[in-house]
């Protein structure tokens, strides 16, 4: 009884395999259980012709797992054969977008995909953007950020034509004024769970306003008399 894959890496899940043999009426099944004795039904096993093994379903929990035997004749295996999986991790990890300082003036995120983006948020000042990332299992693999003009649907962040840049921190990117940013994030962890979190939309604004328009000015020539401007 092995787990599969037989090696030391992390996965989303894996399966547990098997090889046994009857002499007598031959092998009719075999299942795996939780419990270490007594089992007499649970999980069934497929048999690999390919790989000359059996197999079970993907299995998403580390844990104690037993295998048990059935032949032809009716047979059950008193005993469970033991096989310990390890390494496993179902769960996304955690992404948290911060753009400026949050104790002041700036925003952030924690986990959050907005579906709707409504550009209620202003700067007059360049500010630099944080990700930070963690996995509760496995550990973070990689950390890529991604920043648009406009907000993305969730159906479409996972497209390959999006080009995501890898963020390590050291080198922060700025979001300049003068320009409208959505901000995404996309964090791997070591067993391929990807997480994909987003800001709101913002709107980075240095320019004054401009007045524009005709003055006139309508002279009078009485001393003490006061002139009169208008703006059109």
């Amino acid at each position: 009884v092995f787990p599969i894959p037989d090696d030391d890496s992390w996965q989303q899940s894996k399966q547990i395999g098997a090889t046994a043999v009857d002499a007598e009426s031959g092998i009719l099944k075999l299942f795996w259980s939780e419990l270490a004795s007594g089992a007499t039904a649970g999980h069934d096993m497929c048999f690999n012709a390919a790989e000359g093994r059996w197999e079970s379903d993907a299995v998403a929990a580390n844990g104690t797992y037993y295998v048990y035997g059935i032949d032809k004749g009716g047979n059950v295996t008193k005993n469970g054969t033991p096989v310990i999986l390890t390494k496993i991790d179902p769960y996304a990890p955690h992404a948290e977008i911060t753009v400026g300082d949050p104790q002041t003036t700036g925003w952030e995120w924690l986990d959050t995909f907005l579906e709707t983006i409504t550009f209620g948020r202003f700067s007059r000042e360049n500010r630099e953007v944080e990700i930070s990332a963690w996995d509760d299992e496995s550990g973070v693999a990689r950390v890529e950020y991604l920043v648009a003009a406009e907000g993305i649907a969730k159906a479409d962040i996972t497209a390959d034509t999006l080009v995501w840049t890898e963020y390590s921190g050291l080198v922060k990117p700025t979001l300049k004024t003068d320009d409208n940013y959505v901000v995404y994030a996309k964090v791997t962890d070591l067993a391929g769970n990807v997480m994909y979190a987003g800001s709101d939309g913002m709107v980075f604004d240095a320019t004054a306003p401009e007045l524009s328009g005709t003055a006139t000015v309508t002279p009078e020539w009485a001393v003490g008399t006061d002139s009169q401007v208008s703006v059109s």
